[in-house]
């Protein structure tokens, strides 16, 4: 399965894909304006255990080869910043927790 989200000013757009391009499901949400913690954070929990994949599309001058962001007005916390880099970071850190809080002793 393949997560898309398409970020935008007022929602986050996003959907569930079958590798044949078959729409599992969809929705949105508002997007998350207030700091990049939260944002990530928000993101994370669209990635399900079964995403073998994530299509991300928001507005701004983005380097799509290196995940830079070098402008974006509509959420400034992000100028200047490895995208990817931040985002699967957060992503690795937040399951190792998860995977850290599960584990029986």
């Amino acid at each position: 399965m393949y997560l898309v989200i398409d970020i935008g000013g007022t929602y986050m757009k996003y959907g569930y894909y079958q590798k044949d391009g078959t729409c599992i499901n969809q929705d949105k949400m508002p997007t998350i304006k207030t700091n990049k913690e939260d944002f990530y954070r928000c993101l994370q929990k669209l990635v399900k255990d079964d995403v073998e994949g994530i299509a991300i599309s928001m507005p701004g001058l983005i380097d799509s080869q290196k995940g830079y962001i070098h402008a974006i007005t509509l959420l400034p916390f992000l100028i200047k910043q490895l995208f990817v880099k931040s985002f699967m970071n957060m992503f690795i850190f937040l399951s190792l927790f998860k995977m850290m809080l599960n584990v029986r002793l």
